[in-house]
């Protein structure tokens, strides 16, 4: 059974929002490091530019800087995003289906 599990564990689906929230986790992460930590502007300056690299968007990334107060706990950083996901799905529902002025005729 130890090598099933071991195989199992291996072979786990991980989805590619989740891989995605990892990868803005893990930079965020290096920037609070670098920014508030290091006081590092060149760092700084390279993490957001991986960041706009990788088409994240600036908001989701101050979102985590400034909403979240524990960048380090996972479970914060997780709640913070998809509070800040769950408002931009909404903000988009809303300005998708905008009705026009005759569109009630």
């Amino acid at each position: 059974m130890p090598l099933l599990s071991n195989l199992w564990t291996r072979l786990s689906y991980q989805s590619t929002a989740s891989r995605e929230q990892d990868k803005v986790f893990a930079l965020v992460q290096s920037l609070v490091e670098s920014q508030f930590q290091l006081a590092d502007d060149e760092l700084s300056r390279r993490i957001w530019q991986e960041i706009a690299d990788q088409n994240i968007p600036v908001e989701r990334v101050e979102n985590l800087l400034y909403c979240c107060f524990f960048q380090d706990d996972p479970v914060a950083m997780k709640e913070a995003d998809e509070d800040y996901l769950r408002r931009v799905n909404v903000q988009r529902a809303i300005e998708t289906h905008q009705i026009g002025v005759f569109e009630h005729c």
